[in-house]
């Protein structure tokens, strides 16, 4: 009887996945990260020319918005993995963003949200530039920070959503799983080049209203497509936090750090799933992190938020990006403090910026230099 009944739930679930299910995440993917990117190349016009700030303060309030959104992918993943499903990450977190997008279209189509804008100013009556209002800074904030928590969520569990519609573990599919991460980005870099030439296009000549408005429609034809494909999907069963496994790996090596790591690597412990009939994948022993090791001695799944750790990388970058202009202003005496490029140094600061971009690929030779391959050892379960 239990033998009849993993093979009807295994042909059930076959009868769901594949390359038809994981297409509606390539359609959201590329509607959503249109909207994204589109403004997130353009928000500096908007914020200086439209909400009167600074040129500095333009670009930092950039760059901590999207610090922040690639930031908050890892609790995206988190919820993803240890509280929700993928699918409901998505759902819920691309609602989330749409209302983000919405207060944003308001505020660009209603002007008392905003200060009038100083761009529409004479030259001879730029004494009449005012600052935008608590309350109209407050409006806009409010917008890019839903924006940024929603899009957080979406980026952390829809790549593993589309991965979860294949297994691995067969030929077959594994092959299918190498092109969906190939289309996956075709659709990421689709939606972005039509973002930046398309939307932008809108946003300057129609207003700012009618591209924030567009990208609003774009990802609630996100939400909805990912929605029709709900019957098609394998969804994956939240097991418990993965981060409090880290933290348990990291406490068990503490506690036998007095113990001897065994010469027989069967002698660690390694934690099997006791479903029956799956496959389990096991990471083989390196001589990295060999103090980790101390945790395997005897006394999913995160993918959600591996992704997260991912796109979290961008955050760090972002927000450095704040306190260099911050820095280079206050050390330069105001390299780009003008507002104008014939008076600001602007090409000092790019010569700045090469500087950097030699460390950063410096670094990542370094790190690429002490990478290893890891080696996957799959075990088929016990289906008795």
């Amino acid at each position: 009887m239990g033998i009849c009944k993993d093979i009807f739930y295994k042909r059930k679930d076959a009868r769901r996945g594949g390359n038809r299910a994981a297409i509606f995440a390539h359609v959201m993917e590329g509607l959503e990260n249109m909207a994204f990117v589109a403004n997130a190349n353009s928000f500096v016009t908007y914020f200086y020319d439209y909400m009167n700030f600074s040129l500095t303060k333009s670009a930092n309030t950039l760059t901590n918005y999207m610090g922040t959104a690639f930031l908050l992918t890892l609790l995206g993943g988190f919820l993803s993995d240890t509280y929700l499903s993928r699918f409901k990450t998505c759902v819920l977190f691309a609602c989330i963003e749409l209302v983000g997008y919405a207060l944003l279209t308001i505020q660009a189509h209603q002007p008392q949200l905003r200060p009038f804008p100083c761009k529409d100013i004479g030259p001879d009556h730029k004494d009449q530039c005012q600052d935008p209002t608590a309350s109209q800074v407050a409006f806009l904030q409010s917008g890019l920070y839903l924006i940024a928590l929603g899009t957080s969520g979406v980026k952390a569990a829809l790549p593993a959503l589309g991965a979860d519609q294949f297994d691995a573990t067969d030929p077959k599919e594994a092959s299918l799983l190498a092109s969906f991460f190939n289309w996956f980005l075709f659709s990421f870099t689709s939606g972005a080049i039509l973002g930046v030439t398309f939307f932008v296009w809108i946003s300057t000549n129609r207003g700012w209203d009618w591209g924030l408005g567009i990208s609003t429609v774009a990802v609630f034809l996100a939400v909805l497509l990912l929605c029709m494909g709900y019957s098609l999907y394998r969804n994956n069963v939240p097991k418990g936090s993965p981060l409090l496994r880290i933290l348990q790996v990291f406490v068990a090596s503490f506690r036998n750090r007095k113990l001897p790591i065994p010469e027989n690597e069967a002698e660690l412990h390694e934690v099997h799933d006791k479903e029956k009939g799956q496959d389990h994948e096991i990471l083989q022993r390196t001589d990295q992190f060999r103090f980790l090791d101390k945790a395997a001695v005897v006394s999913t799944g995160m993918r959600s938020l591996s992704t997260a750790i991912s796109w979290s990388s961008l955050a760090f970058g972002y927000f450095l990006s704040s306190v260099v202009v911050e820095v280079v202003n206050k050390v330069s005496g105001g390299w780009l403090a003008s507002n104008n490029l014939n008076r600001d140094k602007l090409n000092y600061f790019y010569w700045l910026l090469s500087a950097l971009s030699v460390v950063n690929f410096g670094v990542y030779l370094m790190c690429a230099s002490w990478y290893k391959y890891k080696k996957v050892e799959v075990k088929e379960g016990d289906s008795k």
